[in-house]
């Protein structure tokens, strides 16, 4: 076959089967999780005005091989690169706790079963104090060491504080930081009544009365105020070194110091001040 006899360029590329486009759905999603992926990685800085089409792009072509264009996403599945950002942050948003939490709480019911006065009130409030150390001190290691829960609070800090007239797109940010707080505070609910139940602790009758919700309403609210403790400390210690907020207080044996946070020394007067031992 003489050159002459080959197929032009264009009708051989013509000739190849066009690739498959990806479903609306699918990229929209890909491109949503590449760029939560891309906040825990970089941070927030003041904001994510820098998280443009081309730097999420340009990080899926060098991490997985995927090409995708501008033409592809613009008006298709955004109507510009604002909204992108903005669907990102409440992608962000919905943050659970994670294994720190967990952990904490497996580490207070391990000092629980440990304990071998589990009866008498003075027994039972030594291992409200040792829960309280120990579990506190696990929390706010495991939320310091958090990216995700770092970054619900960036953008919890931004859009709460920003007014009550958010920026077009941004009400599904707030959708999304409500229901993601509503659904984690009743997690929280759930261990805190298991942990006090064990304990036999009740609620303080000078705060919460006797009623038959007295007890509802005073783990409710530890749940709101304990976790907003931890979120506070995170954002207070977060310039500091991995020391900062520890210090050695003589509750050990024989009154030997032991390491309390100050998320520790928290949670223990927030259970003293709201729950009573019988």
């Amino acid at each position: 076959m003489t050159d002459q006899d080959q197929p032009p360029v264009d009708a051989v590329t013509e000739a190849q089967p066009k690739k498959k486009r990806r479903p609306r759905a699918e990229l929209k999603q890909l491109l949503l999780d590449t760029g939560v992926e891309l906040l825990k990685e970089r941070g927030m800085g003041l904001g994510a005005d820098w998280l443009t089409y081309k730097v999420v792009f340009d990080h899926l072509m060098e991490t997985q091989g995927i090409l995708v264009t501008r033409g592809s996403v613009h008006e298709r599945i955004w109507h510009g690169q604002r909204a992108y950002q903005l669907d990102v942050l409440a992608e962000a948003c919905r943050y659970t706790p994670e294994k720190g939490f967990y952990d904490a709480v497996a580490a207070a019911q391990a000092v629980v079963d440990a304990a071998d006065d589990k009866t008498s009130v003075a027994g039972r409030a030594a291992i409200a104090r040792e829960v309280s150390r120990v579990g506190g001190n696990v929390d706010i290691a495991g939320a310091r060491g958090s990216v995700d829960l770092k970054i619900w609070l960036a953008i919890f800090s931004l859009y709460t504080l920003a007014g009550d007239d958010p920026e077009p797109g941004g009400d599904a940010i707030h959708t999304h930081i409500s229901a993601g707080y509503q659904k984690n505070q009743q997690i929280y609910i759930d261990a805190y009544a298991n942990i006090i139940d064990q304990l036999g602790g009740v609620a303080n009758p000078d705060l919460f009365g006797t009623g038959p919700d007295a007890q509802q309403q005073a783990v409710e609210l530890l749940s709101i105020i304990l976790p907003s403790l931890i979120d506070g400390l995170v954002l207070a210690c977060g310039l500091l070194d991995e020391e900062s907020g520890t210090v050695q207080l003589p509750t050990g044996p024989d009154r030997t110091p032991q390491e309390w946070h100050l998320a520790s020394i928290g949670l223990y007067a927030l259970f003293t001040g709201m729950f009573t031992l019988t």
